[in-house]
């Protein structure tokens, strides 16, 4: 079998990534959620209100345990 250099040196870069979240209190996104209309809130996030909670849905659990 015969790997390609780009291959090899894809390989060779590989480093793994962690996630950085900045501690904070819920303050600012209860302000946005509950201040901002459907527009300002698509503009802003680039989804729907929708799409952001059925993502949060999704990622819930991988979250709540960093």
């Amino acid at each position: 079998m015969v790997v390609s250099s780009d291959a090899h040196v894809v390989c060779l870069n590989f480093r793994e990534r962690s996630l950085w979240v900045r501690p904070s209190n819920q303050a600012w996104f209860e302000l946005i959620d509950t201040e901002f209309d459907a527009q300002q809130w698509y503009e802003n996030f680039r989804v729907t209100r929708d799409t952001f909670e059925f993502i949060l849905n999704e990622i819930e659990r991988e979250i709540t345990l960093l």
